[in-house]
């Protein structure tokens, strides 16, 4: 594991997170808020035997930041005995439309 900025993040590889996994009885770990362009991604974890074992990323947050950006946001649905199903979604004219309402607004109070 190698801290970042003061400690703020670390990076660590896929043993630590087998490692992690194994130590927990855990088949997948989710992780968010780091941007991916397609609102998900999922790494299948090598060193394995278990090749159920993964890391995912999702990103909820469509059209990032502010309605401007191009990513796709989603979710993850976890259902036991399931594997993970990742939902992708982009943004909607409405949420376009709240997006730049609140933009305006916040306009009007600076």
């Amino acid at each position: 594991v190698n801290e970042l900025r003061g400690g703020v993040g670390c990076l660590f590889g896929d043993s630590a997170v087998i490692d992690f996994l194994r130590r927990h009885h855990l088949t997948h770990l989710v992780r968010a808020h780091q941007l991916v362009d397609a609102g998900f991604e999922c790494r299948r974890l090598t060193d394995t035997d278990n090749s159920e074992e993964s890391l995912w990323t999702v990103f909820s947050a469509a059209a990032y930041p502010a309605g401007e950006g191009c990513n796709s946001g989603a979710i993850l649905h976890l259902a036991a005995g399931y594997p993970p199903q990742p939902i992708a979604f982009d943004q909607t004219e409405e949420s376009q439309y709240a997006s730049s309402h609140h933009a305006s607004q916040a306009d009007q109070h600076a």
